[in-house]
């Protein structure tokens, strides 16, 4: 919410300083949400993708004027990511409400990502 409420102030109040800085602004604040996703999950995807977010802010300065079109494409890379390939988390749950049929789903499932690539 904040760096919506951010982006739109810089625009309608011509923000100069804000605008310059949108895009390590919105790759700052998406790797701080993929940091804190993967702490809380325990992934390691989630993690790579914040650092790959940091590693964008770092090479935006070598695409001056394709800035934009550089933070689009960690994002979208991050999220294609994602949609695409089976990502890590916590172990299967084991909670006394699941039926015995939903545990054993569980477990395969986490058996499935245990598999190497």
């Amino acid at each position: 919410v904040t760096g919506v409420v951010l982006t739109d102030l810089s625009i309608f109040l011509s923000w100069g300083q804000v605008l310059v800085n949108l895009c390590p602004m919105w790759l700052g604040l998406s790797a701080f949400g993929y940091f804190c996703t993967g702490i809380g999950m325990r992934s390691r995807a989630f993690i790579l993708a914040g650092l790959i977010h940091l590693l964008g802010i770092v090479l935006l300065p070598c695409v001056c004027s394709w800035q934009f079109l550089g933070t689009g494409l960690v994002m979208a890379v991050s999220l294609l990511m994602f949609a695409g390939v089976q990502w890590d988390m916590r172990p299967p749950i084991e909670y006394d409400m699941l039926s015995l049929e939903q545990r054993q789903f569980n477990k395969a499932q986490y058996q499935l990502r245990q598999l190497p690539l």
